[in-house]
């Protein structure tokens, strides 16, 4: 079965028949509700169709005056949810909050000491300094065997490649991830089991009036580009 390994499923335009044209294709997507607002709709959408595996987490993007009380829904909806995910979460330095031990930090430290208690999968979002949320995981007390990370539209970098290896992360590749020289010495050092494919697909993947078949077929075909494009490497490679 084809798998999206990170989407944002309910900002597609008519998701509910998208998810059912993709299951139809057997096509399975992890969808991450990053907002408080999406965290019912993936709810509903997850118990109705068992090729959805949802993430509930609060992107740094989404962070607000009354954050405290939104992590504590998110919580609830982890508690409710006992095979979701946690995430999509991290920092990202074109958002307020971003500098050390200010929002950004305190919410994603909140969810990533929630996944080593819940033992579930944790799926990091980063624009900035990968290696300040490595330190932090690290001192949380990662890596751990029941809370592995999932590195979302990674931008392999060969300063990364130890605290990766070291921290034993999953890594999920966007066309993004292909840009750049790097890629090639992650593939020769990490398992290819711990490599995934994503679309990253939101609002912005399609027009609203886009028909679903299409933008099932839009994401069917961009993550075969992205799969065919990391075998392609891991070939030259061997």
């Amino acid at each position: 079965m084809l798998r999206d390994a990170h989407v944002h499923m309910t900002r597609l335009p008519s998701f509910i028949e998208t998810v059912s044209i993709l299951k139809s294709k057997k096509v399975a997507a992890v969808s991450s509700a990053c907002a408080p607002w999406e965290w019912p709709i993936l709810e509903k959408l997850s118990r109705s169709f068992e090729n959805i595996e949802a993430a509930y987490g609060l992107h740094p993007y989404e962070i607000g005056s009354n954050y405290q009380k939104d992590l504590e829904k998110c919580l609830d909806y982890l508690k409710q949810n006992p095979d979701s995910k946690v995430g999509e979460t991290g920092i990202d330095r074109r958002f307020p909050g971003y500098a050390p031990k200010e929002e950004q930090e305190s919410v994603f430290i909140f969810q990533a000491k929630v996944a080593l208690e819940f033992k579930r999968p944790l799926i990091i979002h980063c624009v900035g300094d990968y290696l300040r949320l490595f330190q932090i995981l690290s001192s949380l007390g990662y890596p751990s065997s029941d809370s592995p990370i999932h590195l979302h539209r990674f931008a392999p970098k060969k300063h990364l490649l130890e605290p990766v290896l070291s921290l034993q992360c999953h890594i999920s590749l966007h066309q993004d991830s292909f840009k750049g020289n790097d890629l090639a010495l992650f593939l020769k050092n990490i398992p290819e089991e711990r490599f995934e494919f994503e679309t990253d697909a939101d609002e912005t993947f399609a027009p609203k009036e886009t028909p679903p078949e299409e933008t099932a077929n839009r994401l069917i075909k961009r993550l075969e580009q992205n799969f065919n494009h990391f075998r392609e490497l891991l070939d030259s490679n061997n």
